[in-house]
């Protein structure tokens, strides 16, 4: 399927650069004024400049079609980071209420980020899940016109005015609450591994969503490896250790334990 995908993307790309080629031919085939030439000289590198700078994320396909499609359509929002914390084959979820989670949450926006916005003339709106006072806590979710998010993906990903340490949430789920020693683990390694691909689905409040996850994977040293090991030795309610084909199932085998949607995210490289 990920074959057949940069198939069509490869072609597409194709597709325009050959029309660019035609723009090239075309103007020095007709008797055009000088003026006119410049205008087109001036155009043609911008709209390459724009291609390749989309075709460098894997979502090339989903960023042509915002503007294609519904493109004043509203569309939640929301970033966050996860980690990948594997041993003995299965990956480590943490109990959130009823369901388990992946470890990790939504990124935070630093105040300046609305001055960047507004000079990318980005529409960006609250939250309609958060109530007015918990828009003070910046979490890194809003809404937004669907034709601003090529814009928004792009500025998401230049890392300025954001979040960018993950080590909040990590200390938040699992030292603070104990499931971590903090002695053991003072602070964290890891490494990225992925953005998850984009995709707009309708969420449990019937509305279209964005989620724009980002996947790490933690550095252990050797005495952190011996503790995941006793972790994974000696199981509790708070923690669920989850094959890759539970992660696809979204919930464990043999059980009414369920994972939360983001979950899959997991199983990304």
């Amino acid at each position: 399927m990920k074959n057949d995908f940069q198939k069509i993307e490869t072609g597409l790309f194709a597709v325009f650069l050959l029309f660019i080629s035609t723009i090239i031919a075309w103007s020095y085939s007709f008797p055009l004024e000088l003026d006119e030439k410049f205008f087109i000289g001036l155009l043609i590198p911008t709209i390459i400049n724009l291609i390749v700078d989309i075709r460098g994320y894997d979502n090339f396909l989903f960023l042509i079609k915002t503007q294609l499609v519904n493109r004043n359509e509203q569309i939640r929002v929301t970033t966050a980071y996860i980690f990948k914390i594997k041993y003995n084959g299965k990956y480590l979820l943490i109990k959130n209420k009823k369901k388990y989670f992946p470890i990790g949450g939504k990124f935070k926006f630093y105040e300046t980020a609305f001055a960047e916005w507004g000079k990318l003339k980005i529409n960006i709106k609250d939250d309609y899940l958060f109530k007015e006072t918990e828009q003070r806590n910046n979490d890194l979710a809003k809404v937004i016109d669907k034709k601003d998010i090529p814009m928004f993906f792009t500025w998401f990903k230049s890392r300025k005015d954001r979040e960018i340490c993950v080590w909040r949430e990590f200390y938040d789920e699992v030292v603070k609450t104990k499931i971590f020693p903090l002695d053991l683990f003072p602070f964290v390694d890891c490494k990225f591994i992925s953005t998850n691909p984009l995709e707009i689905t309708i969420n449990h409040h019937n509305k279209p969503e964005l989620k724009i996850h980002e996947v790490y994977e933690l550095v252990l040293n050797e005495v952190q490896s011996q503790f995941l090991k006793t972790l994974f030795e000696n199981p509790n309610d708070e923690i669920y250790w989850a094959t890759s084909k539970e992660i696809d199932n979204l919930q464990a085998d043999n059980s009414e334990i369920e994972f939360a949607n983001h979950t899959p995210f997991l199983l990304l490289n």
